[in-house]
């Protein structure tokens, strides 16, 4: 685990979930699949849970990132894009000149 303080939490879980968390402590598919998602997690069903816990928080915050980057879109003036369009513009011939140099 990644933080120094743990914080334990009770959390239901469905068979169908229960019966997964023992797979992903065997060496199955499911765990190698985890593994490659989430790196090495240990054998204990907690680790298990933890892992595809930190998972799921992953791609909450992915979903947050994005509604956040749409919204900063749709809020955009025609004259934001066409200032954003600029400094693209100006950072690309900065770094042609410069790569050309090398």
């Amino acid at each position: 685990m990644t933080s120094a303080k743990v914080h334990r939490e009770n959390v239901p879980v469905t068979e169908d979930e229960q019966a997964l968390l023992s797979l992903l402590t065997q060496d199955t598919l499911e765990r190698r699949v985890l593994t490659e998602l989430a790196g090495e997690y240990g054998t204990s069903r907690a680790a298990a849970a933890h892992a595809v816990l930190s998972l799921g928080i992953e791609v909450v915050r992915g979903g947050i990132q994005e509604h956040l980057y749409l919204a900063y879109r749709d809020s955009m003036t025609e004259e934001d894009e066409r200032e954003q369009r600029e400094i693209a513009r100006t950072r690309r011939e900065r770094n042609s000149d410069r790569w050309s140099k090398e």
